[in-house]
């Protein structure tokens, strides 16, 4: 379409200009959380809808979502379908499960408090739990830092790197400091469906009840190999070159590091913390991305400091939920495999009914899934149905059954991953 190459309705120029690229925003999504749409932000005009009315099929009625008030203090919006009213859960602060819909589909509110329990298991069902896919920046790529630009301290000026940081800050004070979280998530790891991809994060010091922008840098955009030994706010990737020397300022990049989403943040309240998978562009972020890594930045807002827990302090706690990660409720993470598996010895059992055949493995990884694949001559190998299982340790055994009698001559071997 003439001046709208994606057919959004809102024309490249404008999209532009507030979001950097024509592909990160449609006509119906609402980034800076005022109730309005693009497409009614860019035409100026507003539909008229009924108090009774759910244009966001949530389960809630634009009244009630005008008389409640979200964890950060806003209006629920009627035209974003997860930003619904949310008031259960521990201490009232919600359970990442509309509450409309919670009762429309179970009778009450107290089904369940996992935010992570929407990938088909039953929320009223305290037996049923969510398997995530869950990605850290400890993981394969990944890295984690913070940036400074401080003109009060030292440490915190703006060649200083971060890279050993046990806690990763988010402020933004124009007069006196800046600090910007920077993470890298290796997403080669991440398989499967990646519907409702949320940002993680565990936040040790909340001295506001803050909003916080999550920024992605574009794909193939300068810098994405950033280490965490030498990056600094003076080297980061996003950032203006020609901005970058104003002291204290947080010099984005428009172009290259765009908001997709926020973190909401509750005074007082430690812990875990997961943006809201509907209302972000995470998904899209990964959908795009084309090397296998992905860069997000987490700025402040005002002087008030927020800490996160890094990878590094993940580490020393042997706490491995306290790393920044990207949670994939419907997702899986697959680890590169660093094994060499081997057949040590096999025992064929003809006494038992049917024959057993043993195999000792060695060569393994921990937790790593393997099967077993038998052939009648070695050109021919195929995968034993029912044989894959995650080794225990560098070792381990399987016993299978076998027709000894119909196959006098069989060759095995144990092969990484689970049977095709």
């Amino acid at each position: 379409m003439p001046g709208d190459a994606d057919a959004d309705a809102l024309s490249d120029s404008w999209e532009i200009t507030y979001f950097g690229a024509i592909d990160l925003e449609s006509g119906w999504g609402d980034p800076d959380g005022d109730l309005y749409s693009n497409e009614e932000n860019y035409f100026g005009s507003i539909d008229a809808y009924d108090g009774n009315d759910d244009p966001d099929q949530d389960y809630a009625t634009n009244e009630e979502e005008e008389n409640n008030f979200d964890i950060a203090g806003y209006e629920t919006s009627p035209i974003v379908r997860a930003d619904s009213p949310d008031n259960d859960g521990v201490d009232n602060l919600g359970d990442g499960l509309g509450d409309a819909w919670e009762i429309f589909s179970f009778g009450d509110t107290s089904t369940t408090d996992d935010p992570g329990e929407r990938d088909g298991t039953d929320p009223s069902s305290d037996t049923s739990f969510a398997d995530p896919g869950i990605l850290t920046t400890a993981v394969g790529n990944g890295a984690d830092t913070m940036l400074t630009s401080d003109t009060q301290n030292a440490t915190y000026n703006p060649t200083v790197a971060h890279g050993d940081a046990r806690t990763l800050e988010a402020r933004n004070n124009t007069d006196a400091r800046q600090r910007i979280t920077l993470l890298r998530f290796d997403v080669s790891a991440l398989q499967g469906d990646m519907t409702h991809l949320t940002l993680r994060m565990s936040c040790n010091a909340a001295l506001a009840t803050r909003s916080l922008p999550i920024y992605a840098l574009i794909d193939g955009a300068p810098g994405e190999d950033w280490d965490e030994a030498t990056t600094a706010y003076l080297t980061a990737p996003g950032l203006l070159r020609g901005e970058i020397h104003q002291i204290n300022q947080f010099a984005r990049d428009p172009s290259t590091l765009v908001q997709v989403g926020t973190l909401d943040i509750v005074a007082g309240r430690g812990g875990i913390y997961y943006s809201r998978p509907f209302t972000s562009h995470l998904q899209s972020v990964l959908n795009k991305d084309s090397d296998g890594v992905v860069t997000l930045a987490i700025a402040g807002v005002d002087n008030n400091q927020l800490q996160f827990d890094s990878k590094e302090r993940a580490a020393d706690l042997a706490e491995p939920a306290l790393a920044p990660a990207l949670v994939a409720p419907l997702g899986s993470v697959v680890l590169p495999v660093t094994s060499d598996p081997v057949v040590i010895d096999l025992t064929l059992d003809t006494a038992a009914d049917p024959d057993t055949l043993t195999l000792d493995l060695g060569g393994l990884a921990a937790s790593q899934s393997y099967h077993v694949e038998s052939a009648g001559n070695l050109g021919d190998f195929a995968a034993i149905p029912g044989s894959t299982f995650d080794a225990a340790g560098t070792t381990d055994s399987v016993t299978l059954e076998v027709d000894a009698t119909a196959n006098p001559k069989a060759f095995f071997r144990v092969v990484e991953g689970a049977e095709p």
